[in-house]
């Protein structure tokens, strides 16, 4: 694998055995194959990419599309079924809420232990102790067993453990979420500045921040690459793909044209064109895309309040006025 290369994935496929019941394990331990208790799934299939040294790479997808999976293959808590894994430097890794520390524990001793298992020494975990414990401001929490955190102060003091030791590549999966907004902003400064001279493959609902941040985006679905390429391309794309479930979902449920309901607020999910002279970006008019844009009428009268999901709303003001706003021709 080149030198420029951190992370190389070739033709990766992932598989469970499901197993209906846990004696169908022994029986086909017994059964030398003869029989199959078992049913397959297929977490990932055939995925290949490259993520080159000093890039950001975002995955995004529905849930169960194999994010997770992929993040763990790459971390090595899980082996690939098929294909080949490549790493080239020191991961820290960020993955579902309380990964890798043990309740029992204070925070302190975790963090020691983190550090250990990533080949530092005490004296150089000692080092970085205090800047952990700025970064996580969770106070005496730290000398407490991780059992009596909270969500928000668990995932403050695992952020703060894996950027503070240094590693060549960071992974990081959704679970920034569960933090505050403040720290949300830190969490996201402090990956800026990583993001000079690291490597980082970054999962989240979050487009804005997948926008943003991003050099290469990767969208999954159903366990295969369905695209790979610039971000604000990938995620518009994506956008669309959700309006179509989003719409799909509806006529289902039998709700009919939601402009015709009687009484109170009628809502609707709806492509519009901005007419205004407010907003001017790729959403708009002229750009050729849409927004996402969830409406309250009240009966009678005309638009009184609405809040509107963007396709490119990492560049957009969630606060314009509806009056800067008129619904334009489907597919504006």
């Amino acid at each position: 694998m080149s030198s420029e290369v951190s992370i190389a994935v070739r033709n990766v496929t992932k598989r469970y055995l499901l197993y209906d019941r846990p004696i169908d394990r022994l029986k086909q331990l017994l059964s030398f194959n003869r029989k199959t208790y078992y049913r397959e799934f297929t977490a990932l299939e055939h995925c290949s990419f490259e993520v080159r040294r000093g890039h950001t790479t975002g995955i995004i997808g529905q849930n169960g599309s194999g994010k997770s999976t992929l993040l763990q293959l790459v971390c090595g808590t899980l082996t690939p079924t098929a294909g080949t894994l490549a790493v080239n430097g020191r991961i820290s890794a960020l993955l579902e809420l309380g990964s890798g520390f043990n309740p029992e524990f204070t925070g302190r001793e975790n963090v020691m232990m983190q550090g250990a298992i990533m080949g530092l020494s005490r004296a150089q975990m000692i080092d970085r102790l205090p800047a952990i414990e700025a970064f996580a401001d969770i106070g005496r929490f730290l000398d407490q067993p991780m059992k009596s955190y909270s969500s928000g102060m668990f995932v403050r003091l695992a952020f703060a453990t894996a950027v503070h030791i240094e590693p060549d590549i960071l992974v990081v999966d959704e679970a920034l979420s569960v933090g505050d907004i403040a720290f949300q902003h830190k969490c996201m400064t402090r990956m800026r500045e990583f993001m000079r001279h690291g490597t980082v493959l970054f999962v989240s609902h979050d487009l804005a921040a997948i926008t943003a941040l991003c050099d290469e985006v990767i969208w999954l679905e159903h366990g295969r690459i369905r695209e790979i390429g610039e971000p604000k391309t990938v995620t518009e794309h994506y956008w669309a793909k959700m309006y179509e479930e989003i719409n799909k979902d509806r006529k289902k449920g039998g709700g009919g044209d939601p402009h015709r309901s009687r009484g109170g607020w009628r809502r609707a999910l709806q492509p519009i064109a901005c007419s205004g002279s407010v907003v001017r970006h790729a959403g708009c008019r002229g750009g050729g895309a849409f927004h996402l844009r969830r409406t309250a009428q009240a009966q009678g009268g005309g638009v009184r309040r609405a809040g509107r999901l963007c396709r490119d709303y990492g560049a957009c003001e969630s606060h314009h006025r509806t009056a800067d706003h008129r619904p334009g021709p489907q597919g504006s």
